[in-house]
């Protein structure tokens, strides 16, 4: 199989021969010892099988060994340090797959994370083993992560398993514009391999360098990875190495390693599995004035002497090109062909080689290692390539998490919390607990020959339950083992979080069971038994996965944690005691046929996040009809818009989509309804509700139901009176409300009978057609919020809460409330 890059003429003429007066013979593959042919190969590439069995990753990496292929001179073996042996100018053209796509070689990546972390002083073990283990972080970073979460990501799972010392070395050196290069694949060692000459590398990828380095400084970092990743590459392709020869060499080699990460990290593992075809292409050129014999082996002899390891050598094809494009032989070494082929390398002439193996069995194997050696003695060193599965353990997996208050922001105090995992059955629905999980135990550092391993921060030692600290801003971590078929597809799990005792909060219960495994890719699906909210995070940092159902399916344990929304008693979730409130009065609590009442209704936003798409319902008594010309809402003095529908005795009132109500704000809606005498039928009460939308996190908030009862009577009670009264600041402290002492609006006074009065913006307030007699009033002090009582200096009967009035017949009874500013507790 050929690349585009070597050329492909019409006719070919296969020759082969013998030495020819002096004529030099070599025989095999030739490499020089520079160091782009030493690390040309290099490739990296991780792949996921079928649930249930192991991730392998695949490692090309260069190496030398013996040459196997003798030259000789008229019949006489030369010396190979001979002066005159200057026919040493191999190329490696790269490795290709069966579809002729270069393989991404991301060990180039690796390469040059290992090498900084070895410049900035990590010893060689720990360099070799963090580098895979940060392109392996990389490689499961989902795509919907910012640039700058990615990298930070990636230099924390480097930092994983590792010293304090060694931590504190990799967070004080390792520059994250380094990281960056890296996963852009604009670090000046991967740009080198990828055809940049030495002499210009350093100018070029200092410049791509500072351009990533202003981006993480910038608004820009926030942005998909894939975004910026695009950015950077354009920047280098359109500005740094526009018109340079090697450019379209990068471009191509930048586009297969984004799209073979792409293929990552959509789970569709790479092109590279057992039985693959790989292609080791090279190439020769003959610089000199003299011609050369080239003598290649049997496959037979090639695969005895020159390849190691589970692979099979199905066939070397060779071609050599003159410089005018004609093709001087070309032919196709398979398992059929008997003896060694000859053929001549012109002066001026170019030969290529592609040598196919196949990939042997992966299955049941720790690692696998394939390496071809075509060496010979033309000159320089002979290269050996190597074709390494290290496969990926699977330990214990962390499915992580948090709690968060309702609007995904971090509780004011974790002190008494506690996260538990449970053993349940998947057999009943109620999914009941059946004792803690044992999990196994960890330690923080890893103190080698305890055989005890290394735990994950903030629960060091796997403690099963976890008590959360303020210090752990609501992170909890639990390690699973797999040896213990704790990670097998089907367990069932209840993850319980406890709030402190006696504390305002709800317990939540989440439901965990195993559904997929693909190598040490562990997916879950975490199910609210309550209904409420869940998210998904990646290493603490929120993406954008949220569902409102209390379903979720976490692909990757590891890398994607679980975010729990905790909610509070009485309908009060973490951020407040409610979310949102809803309040109704009326303008009487008694009427006859052909009355018009006036109902209001006060809504009030209590949430921490800003609500919108909000509808009210209302369920008016029986005999009550809409007065739809009377309908009318104000917000902050100035009118709202308002979308009325009818249903029966359903009214919903509608406001605008893109009417926001931040914490603390509120909005008046006022409508009146005409009693027929239908009313005598029913019992007079008026239901209201209030829906709307958290826009941080879509999900819905409501209150109700606000309840009003009016009293349908026959006709007018004549000797009925009417409740007046006010509630003010008191400045001077004598009860009575004078010019300088304003009026408190929104204030809510309780009758006896349970019916609420809310005062107008002067806080002023009247109830008609209330019964003769004795009634009594009391101040709702969390209606008036930083008010206090009012002492009153001449009348002691006014010092308390609540008011009574006579009313008499026909007449009309005064309840005055007075108030004074309080600060921590103290009238002033």
């Amino acid at each position: 199989m050929w690349s585009s890059v070597v050329p492909m003429p019409s006719s070919v003429a296969q020759t082969s021969g013998t030495s020819v007066g002096s004529t030099r013979i070599c025989q095999g593959l030739f490499f020089n010892n520079t160091r782009e042919a030493n690390i040309a190969n290099n490739a990296f590439v991780t792949f996921n099988r079928v649930f249930g069995q192991v991730t392998p990753d695949i490692v090309v990496s260069g190496g030398a060994s013996t040459p196997i292929i003798q030259v000789f001179q008229e019949g006489q073996e030369i010396d190979l340090n001979s002066d005159d042996n200057i026919l040493n100018q191999v190329q490696t053209l790269g490795i290709r797959d069966e579809n002729g796509n270069i393989v991404p070689n991301l060990g180039y990546a690796i390469d040059a994370l290992e090498t900084e972390l070895l410049a900035i002083g990590l010893d060689a073990a720990a360099a070799e083993s963090q580098s895979l283990i940060g392109i392996q972080a990389f490689l499961n970073t989902p795509e919907q992560i910012s640039f700058e979460n990615t990298v930070l990501n990636v230099i924390q799972r480097i930092q994983q398993n590792l010293t304090a010392a060694q931590q504190t070395l990799i967070a004080d050196n390792l520059a994250d514009e380094v990281v960056g290069q890296i996963l852009t694949f604009t670090h000046p060692d991967i740009l080198i391999r990828f055809g940049v000459p030495d002499g210009e590398v350093v100018a070029i990828a200092t410049t791509v360098k500072n351009r990533i380095q202003s981006i993480l400084f910038n608004i820009e970092g926030s942005e998909d990875f894939d975004i910026i990743n695009a950015e950077i590459q354009s920047f280098l392709l359109d500005n740094q190495l526009v018109g340079k020869p090697y450019q379209d060499t990068v471009r191509t080699s930048l586009e297969n390693f984004n799209q073979e990460i792409d293929r990552i990290q959509d789970q569709q593992g790479t092109s590279l599995l057992s039985g693959s075809e790989v292609f080791f292409e090279y190439s020769l050129p003959n610089e000199t004035d003299e011609s050369y014999e080239l003598r290649l082996p049997t496959l037979a002899e090639l695969q005895a002497s020159g390849l190691t390891g589970p692979g099979t050598i199905e066939e070397l094809a060779y071609r050599v090109v003159r410089d005018d494009d004609s093709v001087a032989a070309e032919g196709t070494i398979t398992s059929d062909t008997a003896d060694a082929t000859t053929f001549f390398l012109p002066e001026d002439a170019e030969a290529f080689f592609s040598v196919k193996v196949q990939v042997g069995s992966l299955n049941n194997v720790d690692d696998l290692n394939i390496s071809l050696n075509l060496g010979g003695n033309c000159g320089g060193a002979q290269q050996e390539q190597s074709l390494t599965i290290v496969v990926s353990e699977l330990g214990l997996v962390d499915p992580f998490g948090e709690i968060r208050s309702c609007d995904g922001g971090l509780l004011e105090d974790y002190t008494g919390f506690q996260v538990a995992l449970y053993n349940t059955s998947s057999n009943d629905p109620t999914f009941p607990l059946q004792g803690l999980t044992d999990l196994t135990l960890t330690e923080i550092p890893d103190i080698g020959g305890n055989n005890i391993p290394l735990g994950l921060a903030p629960n060091d030692e796997n403690a099963n339950p976890f008590f959360l600290t303020n210090a752990d801003q609501g992170r909890y971590t639990f390690l699973l083992d797999n040896a213990r078929g704790q990670l097998d597809v089907g367990r069932n799990y209840v993850l319980v979080v406890s709030p402190p005792p006696g504390s305002n909060f709800l317990q939540r219960r989440i439901h965990i069971e195993i559904i997929q495994r693909q190598g040490s890719i562990v997916t879950y699906q975490a199910t609210a038994i309550d209904g409420s909210p869940l998210g998904a995070l990646t290493n603490a940092i929120q993406i954008d996965q949220f569902t409102a159902q209390g379903t979720l399916t976490v692909t990757d344990a590891e890398s994607v944690g679980l975010r729990i929304f905790a909610f509070t008693l009485s309908s009060i979730e973490i951020c407040q005691a409610e979310e949102i409130s809803i309040t109704k009065v009326g303008d009487r609590i008694a009427a006859e046929p052909g009355d018009t009442v006036l109902y209001r209704l006060n809504v009030r936003s209590l949430s921490s996040s800003p609500v919108n798409t909000l509808v009210i319902d209302d369920v008016l008594p029986t005999g009550l009809v809409l007065v739809e010309d009377v309908v009318k809402a104000q917000f902050e003095d100035q009118p709202l818009e308002v979308t009325v529908s009818r249903n029966g005795r359903n009214v919903e009132f509608q406001l605008p989509p893109d009417f926001t109500l931040e914490t603390g704000e509120s909005f008046d809606l006022v409508y009146a309804a005409q009693v027929t005498p239908d009313g005598f039928r029913g019992d007079g009460e008026n239901l209201a509700f209030v829906e709307g939308l958290k826009t941080r996190t879509n999900t819905s908030v409501g209150d109700g139901p606000a309840i009003h009862r009016l009293r349908i009577e026959p006709g007018i009670v004549a000797d009925c009176g009417t409740l007046i009264g006010r509630v003010f600041v008191d400045k001077n402290f004598d009860g009575h409300q004078q010019p300088g002492e304003p009026g408190i609006p929104n204030a809510v006074i309780f009758l006896e009978d349970g019916n609420r009065i809310m005062t107008d913006a002067d806080g002023l307030y009247s109830v008609a057609n209330v019964l003769p007699g004795y009634h009594t009033g009391i101040l709702d002090l969390e209606s008036v919020p930083g008010y206090d009582l009012a002492p009153n200096r001449y009348f002691i009967a006014e010092n308390g809460q609540s008011r009574v009035a006579r009313l008499e017949p026909g007449g009309l009874a005064r309840m005055n409330f007075a108030v004074t500013p309080a600060i921590d507790g103290e009238v002033q």
